[in-house]
């Protein structure tokens, strides 16, 4: 039966009070999302009064709990717990530390979702040295974790992150086209108008802004060929201009975030400016939108069209 890292602790640690120096692998270390500044000095005020109460969780005398707690008991001189813990190896340690962070600090969903994909890697990465050792080095698909298509796994990995599959998909998205973003949102930072950013918003603001590009690189693609002039006049004449939506705060879900609709729009001056051909009894058909009646009925009298 394969031992997972759960499985294996201690029994009963019993803490003994100690300062002996202990050390640190920066793999360890550097798994799992710093405190804040904020949240460090508060840890390091409540320490000074009221002692390093919690213990610090090893691993053959390395730290894999508690690096926040050591420095700051190191730095002021002041005694401290230790717990030791057994584990098979490396990997065994980090996944226990993840499973550990999830559920004990209020980290972001961004935070956890780049956890839960490191947890994967490493139960891969321990499946597959079991097998290497069991199989003579060969090893076996349905011993390895159970997800073998993409849908799975990022279903498995936002159960663990506590969301669902999308919204690590919408991460994943963040993370290749907004590397920045993506960073701000892990560390639960806000925007320049003090608004927490979410992994939902800032996806929105990242795929508008990818599907804004594409647009108008089609356009100038386009725009870099002869198109035929329109040569005489019409009975019917049909047009759907891209009216500017966000300028007048009716796309509140998409512009919130200040970055527009996914395709060049047009100003009402613009749109009157607009030459149509038409015949003398003409009927044009304009698409509009609720609240922007009022302006389509302003640019009917401009062209001189009767409603």
């Amino acid at each position: 039966m394969t031992k997972f890292a759960s499985d294996v602790q201690l029994k009963n640690p019993t803490p003994k009070e100690t300062m002996p120096e202990l050390k640190i692998n920066p793999k360890f270390r550097d798994l799992i999302p710093p405190l804040s500044e904020h949240e460090l000095a508060g840890l390091e005020e409540d320490i000074k009064h009221f002692g390093c109460y919690t213990p610090i969780i090893i691993w053959n005398d390395t730290i894999i709990d508690g690096h926040h707690r050591y420095s700051i008991c190191s730095r002021h001189k002041l005694v401290f717990k230790t717990e030791e813990r057994k584990f098979e190896d490396e990997e065994a340690v980090m996944i226990w530390m993840i499973d550990n962070q999830m559920g004990r600090r209020n980290i972001t969903t961004a935070a956890k979702i780049r956890l839960a994909m490191k947890k994967h890697e490493f139960l891969s990465e321990s499946a597959r040295k079991r097998q290497a050792c069991g199989q003579g080095g060969v090893l076996l698909k349905e011993n390895l974790p159970e997800a073998n298509e993409k849908g799975q796994v990022r279903d498995l990995i936002g159960k663990d992150a506590g969301c669902s599959g999308k919204t690590v998909d919408k991460f994943l998205y963040i993370e290749e086209h907004a590397p920045e973003l993506a960073e701000k949102v892990v560390k639960g930072e806000s925007d320049d108008e003090g608004k927490r950013l979410t992994i939902d918003g800032v996806y929105i603001q990242t795929k508008t802004k990818q599907m804004r590009s594409e647009a108008i690189a089609n356009l100038e693609s386009i725009e870099a060929q002869e198109v035929k002039a329109i040569e005489g006049v019409y009975d019917v004449v049909v047009l759907d201009p891209p009216w500017d939506i966000c300028t007048y705060g009716t796309y509140t879900e998409t512009c919130g975030y200040g970055v527009g609709l996914p395709y060049p729009t047009m100003t009402l001056e613009e749109i009157k400016e607009l030459e149509l051909p038409c015949a003398d009894d003409c009927h044009v058909f304009l698409w509009t939108t609720q609240k922007f009646l009022p302006k389509a009925f302003e640019i009917l009298d401009h062209w001189g069209l009767e409603y």
